[in-house]
């Protein structure tokens, strides 16, 4: 029976403590206080109450034995015995023999139970971590680091020494290097060891592929093709993991071996790739791939192999989607061709291949989908041959399609996804053709290059019949409506809130038609902001809430396509900016927050803007362009501190400068060094004028050096670490004493300094991968990996683990050079051996903690 009063639980953290302690080692609470004599008396009693209460509840036989057990010893008045020291036997429950002892002597040497005291503070209640990594997370690391170093040794030792062997040992070190790592693995498997049995499992994997093809190298299948290969490979690789991985499922401790199914499921996926079905055509044995791999799912499902059977229906639905692109391919657009020729056969199949799960035993929700799915195919084939006619007849019908699927809301709600497949269509129809019109108008109004064009030049006119354009607002409309229906079906949804969003949208077009129809520039534009204008005051007025949300959503939209209308005069582009950066600095003083914040964000762009275009307007050199933006729109950020303004600033800065530095083809470095020197001024000057801005300082600071860091390799200093080790080492002397006088975590006082030793030379030794260098970041990299893994401090461990292993990556194609993959193989085998023998002592620890609790 669960006990309350638990001398070996510590009532913070819930750790286990030894017995007797008087502070727990996982979170420092003390427990020898007078809380704590309290705490446990209190407890105790309630181990009693709660043995009365199953007492009183018991109606059966092993409720009646549960209370024979507990109250075998009858506890003591808890409020009126003395104090209760530690038990010097197992247990804890009411039935367990205490010794009493005096009070005084009780308080020195006392162990809480595992609940903190009512008076205490929510701090107390809080758990502390310590920092560092768990004792399990250790040899995950470790056996991952092992197997791949393992995988790489391979792979170079056959790519290097595998001439040097003949056919006889060749055989034998294949073998034996694969049923040696499958052996290890499945002795893991059955010590209940997971992460070595799975890195041992993928090196196992690893080393089939490998057998697989220096066999085929070797000419043991004798004369196959590329295809039958794979074949072969898929076969041989899936048997061997569904097999391994059903017999790990039902006879080892694991119950599982997650990297087997995955090995088994790809080697069947790539099986699949070859069915031997290609002489009656590749769409049907696109068709037979997927019914191969629906009934492999349903077996991998039958023997409990879960991974296996979610990858295996993954591949069989991307050989449907094969088969339905194969099938549209070869589809025409005709009624004769579609019908007449019986084109539409595999599109058919691929429809029929959907009406599967309705019968199996599938949840409800899987087989409504396939059987939409099978629907929206048929749909797809009934109305293609309608895409052959003129814009005109596909609006005219989808618009009928749309009206016709009003009554279908008298089907049950779970089924009318199914009837609403024919509506999707119809919309899908219209919303093709919307689109085309407003590509067509989009099109003509863009058709420009940036700043050559006069305001009152033509827009060249769309090439289409005069009728179409006016097609649009219908069409979009219909669009609309067609969602509309589609809600309704699915959900309850009332129309009129909705009604005037969807007139709202279909109106907006309006503003595309003048340049549909080849009117002046300045007209096209002209109309575009009178449409803005009808938004925004749509926006203002009492409206709701999704009718203002549409309204918004337009305006930016008109916005958007308004300004890049006017990018093909600089005279329309400085006035539209112009106007666009006066409204949104008359939105920044509003009393409404949201069109504040939004006036605030775009001031610094459209401001940048409208500089930018007036002092091109002026002939001022582009390079002198930046550091004048910057200043306007720093003013702007000092003026306004928030960071939504300073992020838009950002931004802002960040584009203009980029665009300057690389207009002329290569970036100046000088310029750069310039723009760099600006906004750290700019930034520092924040941080100076705004208190609450002080920590921009930084950011400045990191600007103003990274300044000068662009100007010292301007003039050619190649050497990174003359300036980040002793930063480096400044940092990593910081952040470890602030580690020893404090509870912060090694991520958060030693991440940086790696980083800023680790990363700049590691980048040079990725391309001199056989220098000194090299052999120092690796040297560095092996003294983190072991100074974290033995002070179980994150941020070493994984930093060394990550670069070391991009080293190692690196190191391995220059093994026909130097003996590399010894080496990496030795390396290999030592963080197995390591990883290994810390994850068994960790499950040994775990396995007598778990025996010692359970003692009574």
């Amino acid at each position: 029976m669960f006990t309350y009063a638990d001398p070996e639980a510590c009532p913070v953290c819930r750790s286990q403590i030894p017995y007797a302690a008087v502070h727990c080692s996982e979170c420092d609470t003390g427990l020898s206080s007078t809380a704590a004599a309290n705490l446990w008396r209190t407890l105790t009693h309630a181990d009693g109450l709660v043995a009365e209460l199953l007492g009183l509840a018991a109606n059966s036989t092993e409720a009646r034995t549960a209370v024979r057990s507990a109250t075998a010893a009858p506890a003591a008045d808890p409020v009126a015995a003395p104090f209760t020291a530690p038990f010097t036997g197992p247990g804890s429950g009411p039935g367990s023999g205490p010794v009493t002892t005096e009070p005084n002597s009780a308080r020195e040497h006392f162990t809480f139970a595992p609940f903190p005291t009512s008076g205490a503070s929510p701090a107390a209640r809080t758990p502390r971590h310590t920092p560092g990594l768990t004792s399990a997370s250790v040899p995950k690391v470790l056996l991952g680091l092992g197997a791949g170093c393992l995988l790489v040794a391979a792979i170079v030792f056959l790519a290097v020494a595998w001439a040097a062997f003949g056919q006889t040992g060749r055989t034998v070190s294949l073998l034996a290097l694969t049923a040696a790592a499958g052996g290890a693995a499945y002795w893991m498997t059955r010590q209940g060891l997971r992460a070595g049995a799975e890195s041992l499992a993928t090196v196992t994997f690893g080393l089939l592929v490998l057998d697989m093809f220096g066999a085929d190298s070797a000419d043991w299948f004798g004369a196959l093709t590329a295809g039958d290969f794979a074949l072969l490979l898929g076969i041989v690789v899936g048997v061997v993991g569904l097999v391994a991985a059903h017999v790990v499922r039902h006879g080892a401790s694991l119950h599982r071996l997650i990297s087997a199914e995955v090995f088994g499921a790809a080697g069947v996926l790539v099986a699949s790739a070859r069915i031997p079905l290609v002489d009656t055509g590749p769409v049907y044995a696109i068709a037979a791939a997927v019914l191969v791999l629906v009934g492999l799912t349903l077996g991998a499902r039958r023997f409990d192999l879960q991974v296996s059977a979610g990858i295996l229906l993954a591949g069989a639905a991307c050989w449907w989607l094969a088969l339905v692109s194969v099938a549209v391919v070869d589809l025409g657009t005709s009624f004769s061709a579609v019908w007449g020729g019986m084109d539409c056969l595999p599109m058919l199949i691929a429809a029929a291949i959907m009406l599967i799960p309705l019968c199996l035993k599938v949840p409800r929700p899987a087989q409504v989908l396939g059987v939409a799915i099978s629907v929206t195919v048929v749909s797809f084939v009934l109305t293609l041959p309608v895409v052959d006619e003129s814009h005109t007849a596909v609006v005219l019908v989808s618009l009928a399609v749309v009206a016709a699927g009003a009554g279908t809301g008298a089907l049950p709600l779970a089924w009318r996804s199914i009837v609403v497949v024919p509506v999707i269509v119809a919309a899908g129809h219209l919303f093709a053709a919307a689109l085309d019109l407003v590509a067509h108008a989009t099109n003509a109004l863009f058709d420009f290059t940036t700043w050559t064009d006069a305001p009152l030049d033509r827009v060249p006119a769309a090439a289409m019949e005069w009728q179409l354009p006016l097609l649009l607002p219908p069409t979009l409309l219909g669009t609309l409506v067609g969602g509309l229906l589609v809600a309704r079906m699915l959900v309850d949804l009332d129309p009129p809130p909705v009604a005037l969003p969807i007139l709202l949208v279909a109106g907006s077009t309006l503003a595309l038609l003048p340049a549909s129809y080849g009117a002046p520039l300045t007209l096209a534009i002209v109309v575009l902001l009178l449409v803005l204008a009808a938004q925004i005051a749509l926006i203002v007025r009492p409206v709701s809430d999704l009718t203002r949300g549409t309204a918004l959503t337009l305006a930016v939209a008109t916005a958007c396509t308004t300004l890049g209308a006017a990018l093909a005069s600089d005279i329309l582009t400085a006035a539209v900016t112009g106007l666009f950066a006066a409204t949104a600095f008359v939105m920044s003083s509003s009393r409404l927050e949201p069109t504040r914040l939004s006036g605030e964000s775009l001031f610094a762009p459209l401001l940048a803007g409208c500089a930018w275009t007036l002092l091109h307007l002026g002939s001022v050199d582009v390079d002198l362009r930046v550091p004048v933006i910057l200043v306007l729109i720093g003013i702007w950020a000092i003026l306004r501190p928030a960071w939504w303004t300073e992020l838009a600033v950002l931004l802002t800065g960040l584009v203009t400068a980029s665009f300057a530095l690389t207009a002329s083809g290569a970036m100046d470095q000088t310029w750069l060094a310039v723009d760099l020197t600006t906004g750290g001024a700019l930034v520092t000057i924040s941080a100076l004028v705004n208190p609450q801005r002080r920590v921009l300082g930084w950011f400045g600071l990191a600007l103003l050096t990274l300044a000068q860091w662009v100007r010292m390799a301007e003039i050619g200093i190649t050497t990174p670490e003359a300036y980040t080790l002793p930063l480096a080492t400044v940092l990593l002397v910081v952040g470890v004493a602030k580690m020893l006088t404090s509870r912060t975590s090694s991520a958060r006082a030693l991440t940086s300094a790696l980083v800023l030793a680790l990363a700049p030379s590691l980048l040079i030794a990725l391309v001199e991968p056989l220098s000194l260098r090299a052999v120092l970041v690796g040297a560095g990299c092996a003294a983190a990996v072991a100074l974290g893994a033995s002070l179980r401090w994150s941020a070493p461990l994984v930093a060394g683990a990550v670069a070391g292993s991009i080293l190692v990556l690196r190191e391995a194609t220059y093994a026909e050079v130097l003996p590399q993959w010894v080496t990496l193989g030795l390396i290999g085998v030592l963080l197995t051996v390591v990883g290994a023998t810390w994850e068994r002592r960790v499950n040994e620890l775990r396995t007598a903690t778990g025996f010692v609790r359970r003692l009574r």
